[in-house]
């Protein structure tokens, strides 16, 4: 193949592949696209025996590949793995049933990750990038039922690699993570969304709901150093929700995590509160027009080095802001539909100056009177 072709993939069974040091451009990539909805690439092989063949589409080197619309399920480790490689898209897949992860990405840059369904991981994770890469938009993607995290960024601060550059520098930075639905997520422990090492990142408009044994959105420095904490991100207009008994904090920033806005989120806690911090992470926070609850009346607020909870107004002292907070309990449309039913709480009264002009599902903001709280806009 060359620049510029499509390469149509008719329905029907295909062997597990690999893509190396195939190049496109920026206006001419090289695509690889289902032509209908059933092109069903197998598993791959065990690594014991075929090493490079334990995922079942391997993208290797490239750049300008736009890999679109196929399917796998139950491969021996991920549906799909991009490995150095750069802007590399890979949109509209379905990953489902991997023994470790859907979708799998190390040392790249500038990919684009949206609109997949990834799902059923047997041991981690729906979406995994990894390795320090820079600039990825993970949008639009449907993780759900896998046994760790929906989508994992570890930046692996611990297996830095200074011949990668800023690919190997234990931090991803300048990304953007909006618009996903998390669901069904953390059997095994794990956040819905779970951060380790991001700094200057949009994390906007995602639902994570029901999500089972570990918080709704984290960020931290995967236990390596305190210096390598997920610092400076924008965390706008979030919906995350715990059923009663369920998970840990919506938000935890733990490990000198700290210069992270955090605004116009609803975050409603299960067994456990809304907001959770390690002392050394609160420097720099900032946080406004947030509707934090728990369900089971645990700490709203808590500080997780000393277990110390804290009511709204202690919150509000601390941090110096969050004058338009409330723990006023929302109305939800229904059990399953998390839009803001009309005069709920949240409706009309969020934050305008964030610059989030579309919501969850591409409405455009605001509608009505003003922004709503939240990941949708009615």
């Amino acid at each position: 193949v060359q620049a510029g072709d499509i390469v149509e993939i008719a329905d029907g069974s295909y062997s597990r592949f690999t893509l190396s040091s195939v190049t496109g451009s920026s206006s001419t990539p090289i695509v690889f696209r289902a032509s209908g909805n059933a092109a069903i690439i197998s598993s791959g092989t065990s690594s014991s025996t075929a090493p490079d063949s334990r995922d079942a589409i391997k993208v290797y080197d490239c750049h300008y590949v736009i890999i679109h619309g196929l399917r796998t399920t139950s491969a021996y480790r991920a549906g799909c793995r991009v490995t150095e490689s750069f802007h590399v898209t890979v949109q509209g897949c379905d990953f489902g049933y991997g023994g470790t992860w859907g979708l799998f990405t190390d040392f790249s840059d500038d990919l684009v990750l949206e609109g997949n369904e990834c799902h059923h991981s047997g041991n981690e994770h729906g979406i995994y990038f990894s390795n320090s890469g820079d600039r990825v938009q993970i949008r639009g993607n449907y993780c759900h039922d896998n046994n760790a995290s929906g989508i994992q960024i570890n930046s692996d601060p611990a297996q830095q690699n200074a011949g990668f550059g800023t690919r190997g520098d234990g931090i991803t930075e300048d990304s953007v993570i909006e618009n996903n639905w998390c669901e069904g997520n953390g059997a095994n422990g794990a956040a819905g969304l779970n951060f380790a090492s991001i700094r200057n990142c949009d994390v906007r408009n995602n639902l994570v709901v029901n999500n089972l044994n570990q918080s709704g959105i984290a960020l931290w420095d995967d236990g390596f150093s305190s210096a390598y904490g997920s610092k400076n991100n924008r965390i706008y207009h979030n919906t995350v929700v715990f059923q009663s008994g369920n998970g840990r904090f919506c938000l935890i920033m733990l490990n000198g995590s700290t210069g992270n806005d955090i605004r116009n989120n609803i975050f409603i806690g299960g067994a456990r509160g809304a907001i959770s911090w390690s002392t050394d992470s609160l420097s720099g926070t900032t946080a406004d027009y947030n509707i934090c609850r728990s369900t089971d009346a645990w700490n709203i607020y808590e500080n997780d080095t000393t277990s110390t909870g804290y009511s709204l107004a202690q919150w509000q002292s601390l941090i110096g802001g969050a004058t338009n907070s409330s723990t006023s309990a929302p109305s939800f449309n229904s059990a399953s539909d998390f839009r803001l039913a009309t005069a709920s709480a949240g409706r009309d009264d969020g934050d305008s100056t964030l610059g989030v002009a579309t919501a969850h599902d591409g409405a455009s903001r605001p509608q009505g009177a003003g922004y709503d709280r939240g990941c949708y806009e009615d």
